[in-house]
């Protein structure tokens, strides 16, 4: 029987990993926990310890977890593949491309893509509103939990446009909403079908818009939702069943 918490071509590194992570987790108190060695030739070993995020489910070396910031590189990356294609231009406002995008703030209207990305919009930082939330389902990105007029209208700028670079959430999920005016797709499906795709990174979603058959990791003790389907596990660093 094949053994979901373990795998790759070396079971004796995939033990010695899940016993490190075992006694990882025993200390720290924390929920499930991964960890993978790759090489040349693909996967050598990937091994898991504790559950879920709830006491009847141990997690699997195919669950996903949430990344956090991350994110924030994949979003660059599908900005950066629309300035290759000429679609986008960093140096070009935000609002060129979201022109009914404002905030309390007159001088929004020197921010540019460019900005959003290396952290110097002077946009505040952080709306919690959705941090990490486990209830996403479709509407992550389609409008219910991005960041909404009525929030921006709320916002005033912490410094000029350009002066200096503060760490800022909040300009990424502006620079994932430029990515769908540009494109007219959903974020995480020109994500999935243009980079991550084609990349091989088959399991990458958002919130619980999960590739299928996976099961993300509850950070909340809430259960995570539909057990994988037999045999996904990766081989060879590539996902049985796919191309």
């Amino acid at each position: 029987m094949r053994d979901y918490r373990c795998s790759g071509s070396s079971p004796a590194l995939a033990g010695r990993i899940q016993e490190k992570l075992e006694g990882i987790v025993r200390e720290k108190k924390t929920a499930a926990a991964c960890a993978a060695v790759c090489g040349p030739g693909g996967l050598l070993a990937a091994a898991c310890a504790s559950t879920r995020g709830f006491k009847d489910s141990l997690a699997r070396v195919d669950d996903l977890y949430n990344v956090g910031s991350v994110s924030k590189i994949y979003v660059t990356a599908a900005v950066m593949k629309l300035v290759q294609e000429g679609r986008v231009c960093l140096d070009e406002p935000v609002r060129r491309y979201l022109p009914r995008w404002k905030l309390a703030d007159a001088r929004c209207r020197e921010i540019t893509v460019r900005m959003l990305l290396n952290h110097s919009s002077g946009i505040p930082g952080t709306n919690l509103h959705d941090h990490l939330a486990p209830e996403e389902g479709e509407d992550l990105f389609t409008g219910r939990y991005r960041n909404t007029p009525a929030y921006w209208q709320t916002v005033k700028l912490r410094a000029r446009p350009g002066s200096f670079s503060g760490y800022c959430n909040d300009g990424f999920d502006l620079a994932a909403e430029v990515v769908e005016a540009v494109t007219g797709e959903p974020y995480i499906r020109w994500l999935r079908e243009q980079i991550t795709g084609p990349a091989g990174l088959f399991s990458v979603g958002v919130g619980r818009r999960l590739a299928e058959g996976y099961v993300k990791v509850s950070c909340r003790g809430a259960e995570p939702g539909t057990e994988p389907e037999k045999g996904r596990l990766p081989v060879n660093g590539r996902e049985k069943g796919k191309a």
